[in-house]
């Protein structure tokens, strides 16, 4: 009899014990999973990246609309300012002060010209830009460059010869009045550089008659002549 009823007890109590931990397994079950949906949610955030297009600045500066991921991703004309009277137009113009700008991947840097329609040969080396005061006559009458302006400049002035090889002489250390042989092929291209030539006769580096005359040529027609060197005729310096 007391066999019987100490056998009954220990079932009901492994029946209890079962019950208990089966709670207990189920308690931890719960926070685990609990605790897992309560951290995800509070310690980890997605990020996304997203862009939109302007098409005007027409909008205004406005502090409140704003374009996001999912709202004015195009035909947006609005601008954020802290300051409201901020006006744009269409366009947006940004200026800066005075800098200098290297220039190191423009192959033609010689496509333009300048204010007074005169054309002068640019060359550019990498970082580097030269600017050469006059016309290359490489290929066309020799190798040196026509200056751009007769003596005088815009308002060209007439000289004795001795006059003008001192002139020329002055520009600069390789300046030079032309040969007789350089002046006409100058007059016979003349569109090639630059076309501003007066329709009279110019004064060339050539002598004759013991040195007491020197050669010209006409730039109405390109004829040669000559005259004594007291005699005063236009100026054309080259550079070699």
């Amino acid at each position: 009899m007391k066999q019987k009823i100490q056998t009954k007890l220990s079932k009901i109590r492994n029946k209890l014990f079962s019950t208990r931990k089966m709670k207990i397994v189920s308690v931890l079950i719960f926070l685990a999973v609990g605790g897992a949906i309560f951290f995800s949610a509070n310690y980890f955030a997605k990020g996304a990246t997203y862009g939109w297009l302007q098409a005007t600045w027409s909008g205004g500066a406005d502090e409140s609309a704003v374009a996001d991921h999912t709202n004015n991703q195009t035909l947006w004309t609005k601008f954020f300012s802290k300051d409201t009277n901020v006006v744009a137009g269409e366009t947006l113009t940004l200026s800066a002060g005075t800098s200098n700008v290297t220039d190191t991947t423009t192959v033609q840097f010689d496509a333009g010209t300048n204010t007074n329609g005169t054309t002068l040969p640019v060359t550019h080396s990498e970082d580097e830009v030269k600017l050469n005061l006059g016309y290359d006559a490489t290929g066309i009458c020799g190798n040196f460059y026509v200056l751009p302006l007769d003596r005088g400049g815009t308002t060209p002035t007439t000289a004795n010869w001795a006059t003008a090889m001192s002139y020329c002489d002055s520009l600069c250390p390789t300046c030079d009045l032309p040969t007789l042989t350089e002046l006409t092929c100058m007059c016979k291209n003349k569109a090639s550089f630059g076309n501003n030539f007066v329709g009279y006769y110019y004064w060339s580096a050539t002598q004759y008659d013991n040195g007491t005359r020197a050669d010209t040529v006409a730039f109405s027609n390109c004829a040669t002549g000559g005259n004594g060197k007291p005699a005063t005729y236009y100026v054309r310096c080259v550079r070699r």
